[in-house]
């Protein structure tokens, strides 16, 4: 399916899913109730949204039409998942547009608590997603390759130092390999509490 490029979009494939939902469970949904899924302050919405909305606030208790949508959002969002992970998806494109505004639809898919979508990620999130996990790889190795080359160095050229009889002695300097392992045990954790002392 093609990307959903702006909040009206957006809006109306949530509201389509929501009503077609509604209709599959047999759950009433006038008119008023329909439109309302639409209603926002200052975004996008429909052109007689204010007499609409006024009618809702005259003949409509908002708490219970909120459990009712958010009832019915639950049930179509796991429909929609349940066929389609590409379906499912696009229920969360269309909730990252609209989280960019206000909008009164928001607050009963966040009733509704709907499981993350793996894998749909938008490709703009991805790269930002990839970038700051290589940032976080990069930064830990910079603490992490000095500490393990200095270690390595000192054990195979110079040998750690040894208590034998009255003082201390130079022991026999490692191996390499012996250097090597030694030099990533100690340098692993050292440069993994640096790291976290210092993000």
């Amino acid at each position: 399916m093609a990307p959903l490029e702006n909040e009206r979009e957006a809006k109306e494939f949530l509201v389509s899913r929501i009503v077609e939902e509604a209709r599959r469970e047999n759950v009433p949904l006038s008119d008023v109730e329909r439109k309302m899924l639409y209603f926002s302050e200052t975004n996008w919405t429909l052109p007689d949204i204010a007499s609409v909305s006024a009618a809702f606030d005259r003949e409509y208790d908002q708490d219970k039409y909120e459990e009712k949508i958010t009832g019915v959002i639950r049930s179509a969002a796991m429909h929609d998942r349940q066929q389609s992970a590409e379906l499912y998806g696009e229920w969360w494109d269309a909730i990252r547009s609209l989280k960019k505004g206000d909008h009164y639809i928001l607050v009963m898919i966040d009733g509704a608590k709907l499981p993350p979508c793996r894998g749909n990620r938008s490709s703009k999130e991805r790269p930002e997603e990839m970038r700051s996990i290589a940032s976080l790889i990069r930064s830990y190795f910079t603490i992490f390759v000095p500490t393990f080359v200095w270690c390595f160095l000192w054990l195979h050229f110079l040998g750690p130092y040894r208590l034998v009889g009255s003082g201390w002695h130079i022991n026999e300097p490692l191996s390499a390999v012996s250097a090597a392992i030694v030099s990533g045990v100690i340098a692993l954790p050292f440069a993994f509490f640096i790291w976290r002392r210092a993000g």
